[in-house]
């Protein structure tokens, strides 16, 4: 549902997953049957078409921010289990009501943050977990793209909308994996803000999780990031570039290094995976992006 420029993605994303991709759906049918030609996709529908639709399953939300929580009422209303791209919504009202009505429904509801599904990150969760960097004490991450001076570049929603923002965009990347690795609940967090016209354009922050391990952030639409992730334990490091999608990561441990390395054919087939499996076990929540997890994730979302 939503056919901007990140459908392809997804589109092989579902592809490499355990899903079958049914159908296209987009407020304008010529654009969902041009897409559906181009992808070799069997049914091109308009959102009305696919809320009425019985053979569906699952719908993957991937529209605009501020119109998540529109269309996520109306495929639950309309019976059908829900994935959302990332941030699932805009506020914890929103996202109270939602899970409320997936639970009512006896539907799944999941926030898509694909960087926590990946090959690479179940391996270093896995890791981690098996205590081979000792205790975490330190995660640092980050995420900036330079578009200072071509924000013109950027949708409308995406500067004036609920939702709006490198925050929102892609200040949830960081954040989510620093809640995921750390393994705890937030107690205690600080935000660093920039505001350009009307929207965030530079955003970091430092947390405290509920275990002791701290965490900084940095997200920003102003100047190109080193785009890293470091977790700091006990007893070594592990350090990734570009860790919502890269194969390989720098294990350092008694003064050697260890490249990790995965196979991957698609950053976003993880995610599906991970949802069918839950659909196939008859949870009403998934254990990794909960309610909970999102509910983690808005705190720091402005």
């Amino acid at each position: 549902m939503g056919l901007g420029k990140i459908a392809p993605r997804i589109i092989n994303g579902i592809r490499h997953s355990k899903g079958h991709l049914y159908a296209l759906a987009s407020r304008d049918i010529n654009k969902s049957r041009r897409l559906c030609q181009e992808y070799g996709v069997e049914n091109a529908l308009t959102y009305e078409m696919m809320l009425e639709d019985q053979n569906i399953d699952i719908v993957y939300i991937a529209t605009p921010n501020y119109l998540h929580y529109e269309h996520a009422l109306k495929c639950l209303n309309a019976h059908k289990n829900v994935i959302v791209e990332k941030p699932i919504f805009t506020n914890e009202k929103e996202l109270e009501l939602c899970f409320k009505l997936a639970n009512d429904n006896n539907l799944l509801l999941m926030e898509a943050h694909k960087g926590l599904f990946t090959p690479l990150i179940k391996k270093i969760k896995g890791l981690i977990d098996e205590g081979v960097i000792g205790d975490i004490k330190m995660i640092e991450a980050q995420d900036a793209s330079n578009l200072k001076g071509r924000y013109d570049l950027l949708s409308a929603w995406s500067k004036d909308k609920a939702g709006a923002g490198c925050l929102f965009d892609i200040g949830v990347y960081p954040i989510a994996l620093e809640n995921f690795l750390s393994s705890s609940k937030i107690k205690d967090y600080q935000l660093d803000l920039k505001n350009e016209q009307s929207f965030v354009t530079f955003a970091q922050g430092q947390i405290i999780y509920e275990n002791g391990i701290r965490a900084h952030f940095l997200t920003s639409w102003e100047s190109d990031g080193e785009n890293c992730a470091h977790i700091y334990g006990t007893k070594g490091s592990i350090h990734i570039h570009n860790f919502w999608k890269n194969t390989k990561a720098k294990l350092l441990k008694d003064g050697c290094e260890e490249t990790i390395e995965v196979s991957m054919a698609s950053d976003f087939s993880g995610e599906i995976d991970h949802f069918i499996d839950c659909l196939d076990q008859s949870l009403r929540q998934s254990p990794i992006m909960s309610k909970e997890a999102s509910l983690e994730i808005l705190k720091l979302l402005r």
